[in-house]
């Protein structure tokens, strides 16, 4: 019985600390640089493969933006 109180003293201990550090009442050391290391991981693993050709990547030079103007352009 001693061992389970103290699994469930410990435990309700971590969750509040959880809580109160996604609450901002105080920061854990590193939890957000491994919070993006866990979703950088689940993004790579969920991720469909390949290139999506919807997606167009657009470079703008400073010569177009003088002779056509600020985006959008107009015709």
């Amino acid at each position: 019985m001693k061992r389970y109180l103290t699994r469930a003293l410990m435990a309700i201990i971590l969750t509040g600390l959880l809580v109160a550090h996604v609450l901002d009442y105080f920061v854990i050391p590193y939890m957000d640089d491994l919070e993006n290391t866990l979703y950088d991981s689940r993004i790579r693993l969920t991720a469909p493969r390949g290139e999506d050709p919807r997606i167009v990547i657009l470079a703008i030079d400073e010569e177009t933006l003088e002779t056509q103007g600020h985006w959008p352009f107009t015709p």
